[in-house]
């Protein structure tokens, strides 16, 4: 009898050790499966993000599987090759890359129907978030990450590059160097270029515009009772700026910076150049001479010789 109750007693407990073994294996399995990873999907023919992944931003190469980097993803030398997932509490969004021909016309075409007008028929403009995962707006006066962004914001471009950056009249965001990033705030217009505001971007009114498109300019210099400045266009180029102090381009004293004006923004133009030294018409308002560009009337006030690197220049 009492040989009869250990046994009973013995293939329970082996009953119940089995048990939790199957359980452990099959928790272990959902737990393997549910592992953040990128797999193939059959249905699309492509490589997927999928599974619990922690929060963040990940780049896909949907032809090969592999990870790759936010740089790839912007330069996409194929339309839709790299996949962008943005992960946040478990939730998974992600846009496509977009072949740089293409994304090159569509900011072309959006420009000109351009959020200055104020019509707000434009696509695309900048907007400044929190984190680079472009989810939560900057409410406050803080520095926070600007992008240039379509209405819903799934597809957003970080700008990365030190400057000001304008949608309209109130919506201007300049961008400095915070360590080793670039990050951005949102700031105003002058009334007018003077000796104060060297290096600021300029609004003016004028009854006789119609739109936005001209008024704006960015402050070049102030000399001799006269202001340097250049309207926001499309066709600008690259000009010398002067230094002021608390310029956004991180310019000390006797140093000037090359900016690249642009019709909705004005960059720090930091490129490695060839040529040790770069030349500026004063009488173009300072326009960076390029190869065949007409040179100054008046050598001699007007040629002006910078020794540059990366975008920041002293006068020779």
């Amino acid at each position: 009898m009492i040989n009869k109750s250990i046994k009973k007693i013995i293939l329970i407990h082996l009953f119940l050790f089995f048990g939790l073994l199957i359980k452990l294996s099959n928790e272990k399995k959902l737990s393997s499966d549910e592992k953040c990873k990128i797999v193939y999907d059959k249905k699309t023919s492509r490589y997927i993000l999928n599974g619990k992944c922690e929060n963040g931003v990940y780049y896909v190469n949907n032809l090969n599987g592999k990870k790759t980097s936010e740089l790839n993803y912007d330069i996409c030398a194929k339309k839709g090759s790299i996949t962008r997932y943005i992960v946040i509490s478990g939730k998974i969004s992600s846009s496509s890359c977009i072949n740089p021909s293409e994304n090159e016309i569509l900011r072309e075409y959006t420009s000109i129907i351009t959020a200055r007008s104020g019509s707000g028929e434009s696509s695309e403009v900048y907007k400044l978030f929190n984190e680079k995962t472009h989810l939560t707006e900057v409410t406050s006066t803080s520095p926070g990450y600007l992008f240039y962004c379509n209405s819903d914001n799934s597809d957003c471009s970080l700008v990365k590059n030190i400057g000001y950056y304008i949608n309209d009249r109130n919506n201007i965001y300049s961008c400095s160097a915070y360590d080793s990033e670039v990050k951005c705030i949102k700031s105003e217009a002058e009334s007018s270029c003077n000796t104060n505001t060297i290096g600021k971007i300029i609004f003016e009114e004028n009854k006789n515009r119609r739109d936005d498109q001209e008024k704006f300019s960015i402050c070049l210099n102030y000399e001799d009772s006269k202001d340097y400045k250049v309207p926001l266009t499309q066709e600008a180029g690259n000009y010398v700026v002067f230094y002021k102090e608390d310029n956004i381009l991180g310019l000390s004293s006797n140093e000037y910076g090359i900016v690249e004006v642009k019709q909705n923004s004005v960059e720090f133009n930091n490129y490695e150049s060839s040529m040790k030294y770069t030349y500026a018409n004063k009488q173009s308002n300072y326009k960076v001479l390029n190869k065949g560009d007409n040179c100054p009337t008046d050598l001699n006030n007007n040629l002006l010789e910078y020794k540059c690197n990366k975008g920041i220049c002293t006068q020779t």
